[in-house]
């Protein structure tokens, strides 16, 4: 039994295994699920090479119409009537981005050095349902308040999505590279009726800042998604929630439902951006655009000359108050400044940015007496006024008194003759040096090898000392009159202190990870590179990085986390924050060694 068991086994896996004697002709073909479509639908094209299950990826053809996706593979393998049949099946997904007439294939397959190709297959695309709602079971609109913002000024963009049935699998894809992002609150979900119909809407709100002035383009939002709709044999439901629904994921469903990928487009919207007016532009120049205010306050204002006091300056509005900065007065050689890091908390808002930065520094006033510190003056510009506008602190007086350092002098008088007593016959003193009485005393004696050794360190040790401590000299007056070189220097142990803060004490989200992430890299971006702020998009950096012949990997790192930032801060899902903290600091170290 056993031994007809064993020759059963063994003959069933002779069975399977290849060989030159399940060898078939070898044919290639693809397909599409459709030779017309519109804008809204996704082509589906599977590519088959029967006669093998080790079939090579196919190369695909260039297609600039459409935006590719791969599918996956699958094979499969039939054994009948002691025939084998062997194929794999390659799988395309091919989202159309215009209409007109394209040629898809051929796909190509090398194979043991003979080459094969798909028939090439002709398809339509057209634009699709017209502009009317009425008909249309989903369509999306994008908004924004004002054609025309000003540079830097925040302008908010509304993505909406209608529904009169049942979606699945909602994706959104807003390309947004050529401005700066911010997110706007989280989506919202409400009813709303239009033209006598109930819709179920979604709402996306995303603020974007024009980073230049002139004419630009917020391009088509694209949305994927699946409908569901009812099978003949189905029963019809209503009330569902928006997304999900338990009831889907039962085998009840998939016997009385299907799903019907869709691709909502939205219009592009040109936009006009206005330059901020050089009339009547104060001193210093911002790049603030919005509502804000500022005050100060100081820890203290009295103490003495020499200690320490905590000067702080909250600069609070809506726009962009993230991107505050000051510059301090002068304050004529009465105090010695120290800055610290700024630090930026955003206190809310759906429909715009409002938040507040707190500046701290350290003051040592130099004088005694009644010192005064300068007012800080902060110049914005007020879209909704076309105008500048100029907010100012008071100035404050601090009394400082004189240190308590000083020492007395203690003044040893000698013992004068008149009060020395005792014998007038006194022993003689010798004097400090030794006295020679002898000529013997005075012959030139052979000098020790310590003797030679301190002459060597007396002539060599003094310049190599002065050689060693000149660049470091220049270093420190680099560092103290080169803002760039000193940006630079710090750039890299800035960027690690601001990582080490961040994994050891952060508790926020994982957005918040992200943004502090996106912030910290930004900063060391800009710092090594000097570049002024860190509202640069990712291409911006890409073609400063190549100007400054960085390495192209890690030219490409740098771009692809950074889009990795922007999409994981406004993506539904929250990512691995650990591993992007890991990958941020590896792509730091990256850059500084390049």
């Amino acid at each position: 039994m056993k031994f007809f068991l064993s020759f059963f086994l063994l003959a069933s896996i002779a069975l399977l295994l290849p060989g030159s004697g399940w060898s078939q002709d070898i044919r290639v073909s693809a397909s599409v699920n459709n030779t017309e479509i519109t804008l809204e639908d996704v082509l589906d094209v599977k590519v088959v090479m029967e006669g093998t299950q080790d079939a090579p990826q196919p190369d695909p053809p260039a297609l600039p119409a459409f935006s590719v996706r791969p599918g996956g593979r699958a094979t499969s393998l039939q054994i009948i009537n002691g025939k084998r049949t062997a194929s794999t099946t390659f799988h395309f997904q091919l989202i159309p981005k215009q209409p007109g007439d394209f040629t898809i294939g051929p796909f190509k397959f090398e194979i043991g050095g003979n080459p094969y190709i798909t028939a090439p297959i002709a398809i339509t695309v057209r634009k699709g349902p017209a502009p009317g709602r009425k008909d249309r079971l989903v369509f999306a609109e994008i908004t924004v308040p004002t054609h025309q913002p000003y540079a830097n000024e925040l302008l908010p963009v509304t993505l909406k999505m209608y529904r009169k049935v049942t979606v699945r699998n909602v994706n959104i894809d807003l390309p947004l590279d050529d401005f700066r992002k911010v997110e706007l609150g989280s989506p919202k979900q409400y009813n709303r009726v239009l033209d006598g119909i109930r819709y179920d809407v979604y709402e996306w709100n995303t603020g974007i800042y024009p980073l230049k002035a002139g004419r630009t383009t917020i391009p088509s939002a694209l949305i994927e998604l699946d409908i569901v709709e009812q099978t003949p044999s189905g029963r019809r439901r209503s009330g569902d929630p928006f997304f999900d629904d338990p009831f889907f994921q039962s085998p009840f469903f998939h016997n009385q439902f299907k799903l019907k990928h869709k691709i909502l487009r939205t219009d592009p919207i040109e936009l006009e951006v206005l330059p901020l007016p050089e009339k009547n532009r104060p001193e210093p120049i911002s790049n603030m655009v919005g509502q804000f205010q500022m005050n100060t306050q100081f820890s203290r204002t009295q103490l003495a000359q020499g200690e320490t006091m905590t000067l702080t300056v909250t600069v609070t509005g809506e726009g962009n108050p993230q991107d505050a900065l000051l510059e301090l007065p002068e304050t004529g050689g009465d105090f010695k400044v120290y800055a610290d890091q700024p630090e930026f908390t955003r206190t809310g808002g759906d429909k715009t940015v409002t938040g507040k930065k707190v500046f701290k520094y350290a003051l040592v006033p130099l004088k005694a007496g009644p010192l005064t510190f300068p007012a800080i003056t902060l110049n914005y510009f007020e879209p909704g006024e076309h105008a500048y506008q100029t907010i100012q602190t008071e100035p404050q007086t601090v009394n400082v008194t004189p240190a308590k350092n000083s020492q007395e002098l203690n003044a040893v008088e000698p013992q004068s003759e008149s009060s020395s007593t005792g014998s007038p016959h006194r022993e003689p003193i010798e004097d400090i040096n030794p006295l020679y009485l002898d000529m013997q005393e005075f012959t030139d004696r052979s000098r020790s090898g310590w003797f030679w050794l301190t002459v060597v360190l007396a002539l060599f040790v003094p310049p190599a000392c002065f050689m060693f401590f000149i660049p470091l000299h220049h270093k420190r007056q680099r560092m103290k009159f080169d803002s760039a070189y000193k940006r630079r220097m710090e750039a890299f142990r800035q960027a690690q202190e601001r990582l080490n803060r961040l994994t050891s004490g952060h508790n926020g989200g994982a957005r918040e990870t992200v943004r502090e992430l996106s912030q910290i890299v930004r900063t060391y971006i800009g710092d090594r590179l000097n570049l002024k702020g860190t509202a640069f998009t990712s291409r911006e950096v890409e073609e400063q990085l190549r100007q400054r012949e960085f390495r192209e990997e890690h030219i490409v790192e740098t771009r692809d986390l950074l889009e990795k930032y922007e999409s994981l801060q406004y993506a539904a899902g929250q990512g691995d924050t650990e591993a992007l903290l890991v990958e941020s600091r590896r792509l730091i170290e990256k850059l500084e060694n390049s």
